[in-house]
């Protein structure tokens, strides 16, 4: 055997690193999200697995709920559909991009769409993209890139829409991470012109801001999440820029939401991805890194308020996503979708016949 060179032996500690890391911890194999239809075709499922939309290569939308399929919307060939929920709720926003892998401007609007689970009904609410939905049923948010406003739309009164002011930047990529713990308050981020993210407060009552958080370090991105109990908020660093990371969480029921206090800070570049079931937060770890070649081994991580490190529940190896489907944490890897949290096995998805 040759001697290992010095990058070579760096390399092989890190593994070694890593599987003695995964061997403090019980991971079992992760099941795969098992549909009737085809995974690809397939854009939102219900917590329940009662309702199920997916978009034809036609453009069209359709949900199927107990062995029929309605049409929803439809588009020109090339559009795609991306549909937020709030978990336990009945309220869907419908996001509506045309030309989707023709127009790839960063500042380009979509139209949004709001909807029920199980509706026919389907309502033009405005323009913008990354559209959330926000406690059960009656508000929604998203982001104008080029008025650099967030647009916080109360559904069940049509008139009652919030503007929220970003500050000016030059970053056309930029989209701020919005959260609503109650129905007067909106937690969001933004950056200043040097570069210096921000966690923010604006009251929907008084119309005022409110700075709770403010990293020193340039380079880094802010996410969030929401339980029924705590606001996590997650610090990472934008890729190449190595200043660690770091999560917070402050309790719902604090009226002020200050005095965030920190539960993991690391000096990897974790990947971030931050998403919240129950009162866990989970977020995409770097478990090894080789910053000379840019790799790393990533996996998901699991953290609450009673832990004192994160506990690893994959072993995967690259994971880049996690994705929270109405309360189903998935991991899309390569050509397959595991499921991390929730069911795995859809029942009702099945579309014998599509209506005309």
């Amino acid at each position: 055997m040759k001697a290992l060179t010095h990058l070579e032996n760096g390399h092989f500690m890190g593994l070694i690193s890593f599987f003695l890391i995964f061997n403090c911890f019980s991971i079992e194999k992760l099941p795969l999200l098992e549909t009737k239809q085809a995974i690809q075709t397939i854009r939102f499922i219900s917590e329940d697995g009662k309702y199920t939309y997916s978009q034809r290569r036609s453009g069209a939308l359709l949900m199927s709920y107990n062995y029929k399929s309605h049409k929803i919307l439809e588009f020109p060939t090339g559009v795609e559909y991306f549909i937020a929920s709030f978990p336990k709720g009945d309220r869907l926003a419908i996001e509506v991009s045309s030309a989707h892998h023709q127009n790839f401007d960063p500042n380009k609007l979509n139209t949004i769409y709001t909807t029920r689970k199980g509706s026919k009904i389907v309502s033009e609410v405005g323009k913008g993209v990354d559209v959330k939905v926000h406690l059960p049923n009656n508000f929604i948010s998203y982001y104008h890139p080029l008025n650099k406003t967030i647009s916080v739309h109360n559904v069940l009164a049509s008139e009652e829409v919030h503007q929220i002011t970003l500050s000016r930047k030059h970053n056309p990529f930029f989209r701020p991470d919005v959260i609503m713990p109650n129905p007067e308050t909106v937690l969001y981020t933004d950056i200043n012109d040097k570069g210096h993210a921000a966690l923010l407060l604006y009251n929907l009552l008084t119309k005022k801001i409110k700075v709770l958080y403010k990293s020193s370090l340039v380079g880094m991105k802010f996410e969030t999440c929401l339980t029924s109990e705590m606001v996590f908020v997650g610090e990472f660093s934008y890729p190449g820029v190595f200043n660690g990371s770091k999560i917070m969480q402050i309790k719902t029921n604090s009226g002020s939401f200050a005095g965030l206090k920190t539960i993991y800070q690391s000096s990897s570049n974790d990947i971030g991805n931050l998403n919240c079931l129950k009162d866990e937060a989970y977020f995409i770890k770097s478990v090894s890194e080789d910053k000379n070649l840019n790799l790393k081994i990533t996996e998901v991580a699991m953290i609450d308020n009673d832990m004192k490190k994160p506990a690893l529940l994959t072993n995967l190896k690259s994971v880049s996503q996690i994705i929270n489907m109405d309360g189903r944490l998935l991991i899309p890897f390569r050509e397959k979708v595991f499921v991390l949290k929730g069911a795995h096995q859809i029942a009702d998805d099945k579309i014998e016949k599509e209506e005309k």
